[in-house]
C-alpha cells in the first residue's frame, strides 16, 4: 500500500514536470513568433522611413523601428529563457 501511493506521487510529479515542460516550450515558442512579428514591423518601419519625403515622418518612422527592434531583443531572451526552462 505504502509503495503504492509512493508510486501514484512519482507518478503525479512527472505528469507535473511535463506540464511544466510543454507550457515552456510553448513559451519559447510564442516569444519567437513575437520576435519575428517585432523584426517585420521593424522592417517596414525602415521602409517607410526611407520612401517618405516627410523629415517627421522620417524621424517618426525611425524611432518606430526601433522601439520594435528592442521588443524583438526582448522577445529572443524571453524564448532563450523559456526554452532553457523546458530543456531541464
Amino acid at each position: 500500500m505504502k509503495d503504492q501511493k509512493n508510486l501514484m506521487e512519482k507518478a503525479k510529479q512527472a505528469a507535473q514536470d511535463i506540464a511544466d515542460r510543454t507550457k515552456d516550450a510553448a513559451q519559447a515558442a510564442r516569444a519567437k513568433v513575437d520576435e519575428a512579428a517585432d523584426k517585420a514591423r521593424a522592417a517596414m518601419h525602415d521602409h517607410k522611413a526611407e520612401t517618405t519625403h516627410n523629415p517627421l515622418e522620417k524621424a517618426v518612422e525611425k524611432v518606430k523601428a526601433a522601439v520594435d527592434r528592442g521588443k524583438a531583443a526582448a522577445h529572443n531572451v524571453e524564448s532563450e529563457a523559456a526554452a532553457k526552462r523546458a530543456q531541464k
